[in-house]
């Protein structure tokens, strides 16, 4: 209650109180009625006064509801576009989520498919490198045996060169002696065929003298004198004995009879002596027939192995050739492996980068985003190392090809060169005259 009212009731107490004074009423008894009065007065001023203020509240109240009444419509519209809206944005979640599921689902059928796969290509990278080092071992040990075996197989014939030149040598050296032999043997039958001529001179110059010798003892049957009988004896057995004619005999003393004689000894040991060298040279050919028969079986031998070690450096090439085709499918299947990577990698940063920017153009799908990085996390970052891209090729590597089985990849195995013939004058039997090209093929195992 404001001062005005104040002082209005007090003038109404004064007027009251002049009123009862005037009237005679005792002082003390207005004193205390007055007191009442103004006891009553402040409690209904007060009364009033609160109920002042309630009415304020009330209608303070009655505004404030006016303006929600008012606001209520408009917040009710709101409210029926709202939950229209949001009934679209629950379908588009739903539908967002299914996808959501679809795609992690389709991701983790990809993941388990190529880790499936990716340890499907580990095990068979494993097993063609044990299969090529297995190969590479076996090849190896082949390589040396055939470097062995050569090795053998030249000094083998460096043997049998060595020996066939010897058993050349000393056949000439039999051939000649047996013209040696041949030329003394045809002077000795010249000899012969003269001795015999002087022997068969001899034997007609004895049947004269035999004649002779018939005649005088004719003659001396007819004239049977002793002296003339002795002379005659004497003279026929001169005449016999061959003091007459002194020729027969040679400078040596020696009579046609002992020199045929001597020559038939000489005949017969020089034809004892052709025997045998005519045994020792049919002997050699035989051992020359039978070095060869041997060098013919161990070209035959070689050729065998040659064309064995062909057919297997054939296989080990058709085992290498499908040995880089399956490097090539691990190869293609890793580059896609690789791209998919990249492409999961790129997909998680623009997520990373779009959620906290909150550039998505719907709010309510960020949840379904951060659930699909959250998933992502599992990928190793991207450093932008190619090295990590060739990690398996690098760890596993390629096949070794040996030299040799490359040099086979540019030419056609040539067959081997025949083997060097038995005679000496052939400059190819020599190993010291051996051409160059001769040398490579034979440092060739191909």
């Amino acid at each position: 209650m404001d001062d005005q009212s104040r002082y209005q009731w007090s003038r109404v107490a004064s007027q009251a109180l002049l009123q009862l004074s005037s009237a005679g009423v005792d002082q003390q008894t207005l004193v205390h009625e007055i007191a009442q009065v103004c006891s009553l007065n402040d409690e209904q001023l007060s009364r009033i006064y609160h109920l002042e203020q309630a009415l304020d509240q009330a209608l303070l109240y009655l505004d404030e509801l006016r303006l929600k009444v008012r606001d209520q419509g408009i917040l009710e519209t709101q409210l029926a576009t709202t939950e229209a809206y949001a009934s679209i944005q629950r379908r588009a979640i739903a539908q967002l989520k299914m996808q959501i599921e679809r795609q992690q689902q389709a991701i983790e059928m990809y993941r388990a498919g190529m880790g499936d796969r990716d340890q499907f290509f580990l095990q068979l990278l494993e097993r063609i490198n044990t299969l090529a080092d297995d190969h590479y071992t076996v090849l190896e040990g082949l390589h040396d045996r055939l470097e062995t075996d050569r090795d053998e197989t030249r000094i083998h014939y460096q043997r049998l060169d060595t020996t066939i030149k010897d058993l050349q040598t000393a056949l000439e050296a039999r051939q000649r002696q047996i013209l040696d032999l041949e030329a003394e043997a045809l002077t000795a039958h010249s000899r012969v065929v003269e001795l015999e001529m002087e022997i068969s001179a001899c034997h007609q110059r004895i049947r004269e003298l035999y004649l002779r010798l018939e005649e005088r003892s004719l003659q001396t049957e007819a004239d049977p004198t002793p002296s003339q009988a002795a002379s005659g004896s004497d003279a026929a057995a001169e005449h016999w004995l061959g003091d007459p004619d002194p020729a027969p005999a040679d400078d040596h003393g020696q009579t046609p009879i002992q020199k045929l004689a001597r020559a038939k000894l000489q005949r017969q040991s020089l034809e004892q002596h052709m025997e045998q060298q005519a045994r020792q040279i049919a002997k050699l050919q035989q051992q020359c027939q039978e070095l060869e028969s041997e060098r013919d079986r161990q070209h035959a031998c070689l050729t065998e192995r040659d064309r064995q070690n062909a057919e297997m450096q054939e296989q080990i090439l058709k085992q290498a050739k499908q040995a880089s085709e399956y490097e090539a499918a691990v190869q293609h299947w890793k580059d896609r492996y690789t791209v998919s990577q990249r492409q999961m990698r790129q997909l998680r940063d623009a997520l990373q980068q779009a959620l906290p920017n909150g550039d998505t153009p719907n709010p309510d799908i960020i949840p379904a985003l951060a659930d699909l990085l959250d998933a992502m996390q599992t990928l190793p970052p991207s450093d932008g190392d190619p090295s990590d891209d060739a990690t398996l090729s690098s760890h596993f590597g390629t096949l070794a090809v040996p030299d040799f089985l490359i040099r086979r990849r540019l030419r056609r195995p040539s067959s081997r060169p025949p083997a060097p013939p038995a005679s000496s004058s052939d400059p190819s039997s020599d190993p010291s005259t051996a051409s160059p090209s001769d040398e490579a093929d034979a440092a060739d195992p191909s």
